[in-house]
């Protein structure tokens, strides 16, 4: 390509990204901005251009589903998308936003997949597409059910695992344990078995609303909790991952649950206790919080006190404000993100998180801002509120932030580190090597282990191990997984094995 056809694609690119030019829908003018895109120099700076032009996802949107035919798809189609992912290096989700405008509407992925399934992709866009199929099915942002349901279809993953291509074969092992770990546990039966307990019980625990529903909080029946027993049965193998993240999932969220049913039943005198949460008696509703302007909150209900807080008693009104933000008493005074309690004529009506504005707090009286989840939840509230007779809201005094990321992080778990040597392994299976070797330390190391290491390793002083720590010293650096056990001084060894300088590699 000459400079020239190089500077006017460039110049297409530009033009059309920043509105000077309007990209015409059809298939020739697409060309132009896709070739005009693949040829900027550094594919990191090209994806975020895109983001943050004005009309930049649109374009890229609109230009690449215009020609979905056979030639497009092997041809311009794969070359950007080869193009962007050279561009991961984008932080911040830069990326995810291209490729998701890219497959949504699902117009240009539809074909492509199609494509796929009726072997009327070349080899390199094969490629590209089993890369584009392994990029979403591991975006913990976004539901991806969809594209778990194109990846298990035989139609698709058999393909990809006899492919003659080592890469794609590679991916398609990838795409089996993803599968694998975001597939539903086991079933187990009887009374134990999850589901339909109340209304946020189910099966699958992704679909578990990290705060709990009214109807949970009532209800008298024995959470489900998965058996231990079930990583020991042959036949469970397939679903081991998903069994493991679900018994993790499940037994922490029950400490959560066990803590917080605990401080209700205390505020609603069911039980007996040192009473930690803070109760209002008396609000009511006023209005639907949308948060500041050009502010990203999630929305929430108004509740006015129907009295002022005893906290306020000596504090002056034009002071309140001050009080709420920086005395130590005030700023204490319904934390950001805690939990609370709605309960209605004494009927837990619903729970939800406490949004701090502090210039609402400061009113007199003041107003609590609560943030329900769920459209059912919210519903039910919002119709008792308006007709209960008395509504107190009840500040529940359990760490939810301390719970809340990990639970929602177990699950968007779509792959699971080292599964194979520590959920799945069997004994006589050998335990697979690491990525990196260093065959510098370990050759001759396993030639002498009375060997001294200070060349090797580039230390001050001489080292010279035992057999016992040359071989757990070897097992560490020729084993992806090594369980080295030994009196404290082995401490020292083990964090060795993490820090060798990577010149020596």
């Amino acid at each position: 390509m000459t400079d020239q056809r190089t500077r006017q694609f460039d110049k297409r690119f530009h033009d059309i990204l920043y509105g000077s030019s309007k990209l015409e829908l059809r298939p020739g003018p697409c060309r132009l901005f896709l070739k005009g895109l693949c040829v900027q120099a550094d594919p990191a700076r090209c994806v975020e251009k895109i983001v943050s032009a004005p009309h930049g996802l649109d374009a890229v949107q609109q230009a690449i589903r215009v020609d979905t035919g056979k030639e497009a798809l092997n041809g311009l189609a794969s070359d950007v998308l080869e193009y962007l992912f050279r561009g991961e290096g984008a932080g911040g989700g830069v990326l995810e936003s291209v490729i998701l405008r890219i497959v949504d509407p699902p117009t240009f992925w539809r074909a492509f997949h199609k494509a796929f399934e009726d072997d009327t992709l070349d080899e390199r866009a094969q490629r590209v597409f089993v890369n584009l199929l392994v990029y979403l099915l591991q975006l913990p942002t976004i539901d991806t059910t969809p594209y778990r349901h194109i990846a298990s279809l035989s139609s698709v993953l058999d393909k990809i695992l006899v492919s003659n291509q080592q890469e794609v074969r590679a991916a398609g092992y990838l795409i089996k344990h993803i599968l694998g770990a975001t597939s539903v546990a086991s079933v187990i039966e009887g009374s134990e078995a999850p589901g339909g307990r109340h209304d946020n019980d189910f099966v699958d625990f992704r679909k578990i609303a990290i705060v709990p529903t009214a109807d949970e909080l009532l209800s008298e029946k024995r959470p489900a909790l998965r058996p231990a027993s079930l990583f020991d049965d042959p036949d469970a193998k397939g679903t081991r991952v998903a069994d493991y993240l679900d018994i993790m999932f499940r037994l922490l969220r029950e400490d959560m649950m066990h803590e917080l049913k605990e401080e209700v039943d205390i505020a609603l005198k069911k039980k007996q206790g040192r009473q930690r949460a803070f109760v209002i008696d008396g609000v009511h509703l006023t209005g639907v919080y949308a948060g500041l302007e050009k502010q990203n909150t999630h929305w929430g209900i108004m509740l006015q006190c129907n009295q002022d807080f005893p906290i306020f008693r000596d504090v002056k009104d034009k002071d309140r404000r001050t009080f709420v933000t920086d005395d130590h008493r005030g700023s204490k005074l319904l934390s950001h993100q805690s939990l609370a309690c709605i309960v209605a004529d004494n009927t837990i009506l619903s729970l939800g998180v406490i949004h701090r504005d502090e210039d609402l707090l400061a009113n007199k009286p003041p107003v609590v801002v609560l943030q329900i989840e769920g459209q059912i939840s919210t519903s039910k509230a919002l119709l008792r509120l308006k007709v209960a007779k008395s509504i107190r809201l009840i500040q529940i005094n359990v760490a939810l932030f301390a719970f809340e990321p990990i639970l929602k992080a177990l699950q968007k778990v779509n792959i699971m580190p080292l599964s194979e040597e520590i959920l799945l392994w069997e004994e006589g299976v050998s335990v697979m090597s690491p990525t990196i070797a260093i065959p510098k330390i370990t050759s001759p190391l396993t030639r002498d282990p009375s060997m001294d290491l200070q060349g090797l390793l580039q230390t001050s002083k001489p080292i010279k191990l035992d057999s016992s720590q040359a071989r757990s010293f070897l097992a560490g650096l020729n084993q992806r997984v090594s369980l080295i056990q030994g009196p404290p001084g082995a401490f020292p060894l083990i964090w060795s094995c993490h820090v060798i300088d990577s010149s020596l590699v």
